[in-house]
């Protein structure tokens, strides 16, 4: 998952350790749980994203993953000690991922634009 490298390497941590990946699981976990962003009716027009059997993990292009995951990955970095950066100012370092978002979405919009205009179907043989 890129994002648990994403706040590994910017508190410049020595390893990705236990305390890592459980925060990495715990983050994406409280945000299937929570609302789904706008944003994703938009790509997932028709599907359930509220949380339940059909609905585990959020899906890969919520907009709060590049936010919310590196985070908690950082964070856990910093409180377990493998931290070379730890990092003083949340705000910022949560508008600095933020602007990964944003910057990606410009490029993505219009193949996703084209994706919907002409889905495609998958069949899969049992």
């Amino acid at each position: 998952f890129p994002f648990i490298f994403r706040g590994a390497l910017d508190v410049g941590a020595t390893t990705i350790n236990e305390d890592m990946k459980l925060a990495c699981v715990e983050a994406i976990a409280s945000l299937a749980r929570k609302e789904a962003h706008a944003e994703l009716s938009k790509v997932y027009a028709g599907e359930n994203l509220t949380f339940g059997p059909d609905y585990l993990i959020p899906k890969p292009f919520d907009p709060r993953l590049i936010v919310d995951l590196p985070i908690a990955v950082a964070k856990a970095a910093i409180a377990s000690g493998v931290a070379t950066r730890p990092i003083e100012d949340w705000d910022a370092y949560a508008e600095k991922l933020n602007q990964f978002f944003t910057r990606s979405k410009l490029v993505m919009r219009p193949i996703i634009t084209r994706a919907q205009a002409d889905p495609k179907r998958i069949a899969y043989c049992e």
